[in-house]
């Protein structure tokens, strides 16, 4: 199990989107990762059985998160890791510090 902190320094970023100004920063993180997954989906066509059970498992988690870490296991670090290497993103401050934060897990 490896564990994520969640939340993003959101000093310094103006956002457009009403709803987005209204996101904490751990939302803005949680739902940030959650969209380079489905990007990377997108990218892919489609995900195998395996990982949308893993996107099913994270989201859940994401969801019913009451503090600002979360445990998640080995494989699902894994995805999301996989998941931001191979997607073709276009570059965001916000996606820079969802990026740094991912990068603060400890691998064991």
């Amino acid at each position: 199990m490896k564990t994520l902190t969640l939340g993003v320094d959101i000093e310094g970023l103006r956002f457009t989107d009403e709803n987005l100004k209204n996101k904490t920063p751990v939302e803005l993180m949680t739902d940030t990762i959650e969209n380079v997954i489905l990007t990377y989906a997108m990218q892919k066509q489609g995900l195998a059985e395996d990982e949308r059970r893993m996107y099913y498992k994270i989201h859940d988690i994401f969801s019913a998160a009451t503090t600002t870490t979360v445990e998640l296991d080995d494989a699902y670090v894994g995805f999301i890791r996989k998941c931001f290497r191979e997607s073709k993103l276009m570059p965001t401050l916000l996606l820079e510090r969802v990026e740094k934060r991912l990068a603060e897990i400890q691998d064991r």
